[in-house]
This record gives structure tokens, C-alpha cells and sequence, in this order.
């Protein structure tokens, strides 16, 4: 799931996402916002149910049909927990 140069690193500077991080980071935030577009909200006219459903989809490597957002959410979610089980962390001072 991860390359050896994948991991999240936080400092007093910010927090970096390097390698397979920054998918990491892209489904959390494909995540947020189908839950806002399950409750009538977007984020901006990008974030179309649509392009979300599309990059959960290059994502998960699943396919959804309209309207499966709870669906959706879950595989997210799922991937989203075995991609931080594999993934380093450093936290520097």
C-alpha cells in the first residue's frame, strides 16, 4: 500500500505528506466532502457528487452508481484506515 518513502511528518513548521501520504490526505478530503454533498452542501462547483464518486473510484478501485454515498463513505473509510495502519509517521522536534 505505501513506498518506502511514503510517511506523514509533523513539525513545528507544519505537517508534510510525502509519497503515498498525499493519497492518503486526497481520500480524507474526498471523504469530507461527500458527506457534505450527502447533506445538500459544497465545498465549491469543483466538488461535483460526480468527480467525487470518479476519484474514490481511483481510489478504492470500486465502482459506485449515483446516490451510493453512505457506499461510498464507507469503502473510503475502510482504505483510508488500512492506509494509516501502513503508514509511517515522524514527528520531529
Amino acid at each position: 500500500m505505501h513506498t518506502d518513502d511514503s510517511c506523514i511528518t509533523f513539525s513545528h513548521g507544519g505537517v508534510m505528506h510525502c509519497g503515498d501520504a498525499i493519497t492518503l490526505y486526497r481520500a480524507r478530503v474526498i471523504r469530507k466532502g461527500l458527506q457534505a454533498c450527502k447533506i445538500g452542501l459544497r465545498l465549491n462547483r469543483s466538488y461535483t457528487p460526480t468527480k467525487l464518486f470518479k476519484a474514490a473510484t481511483s481510489i478504492t478501485g470500486q465502482d459506485y452508481k449515483r446516490g451510493q454515498y453512505d457506499v461510498v463513505i464507507q469503502s473510503l473509510s475502510d482504505w483510508i484506515l488500512a492506509a494509516e495502519a501502513a503508514m509511517p509517521v515522524v514527528i520531529e522536534d
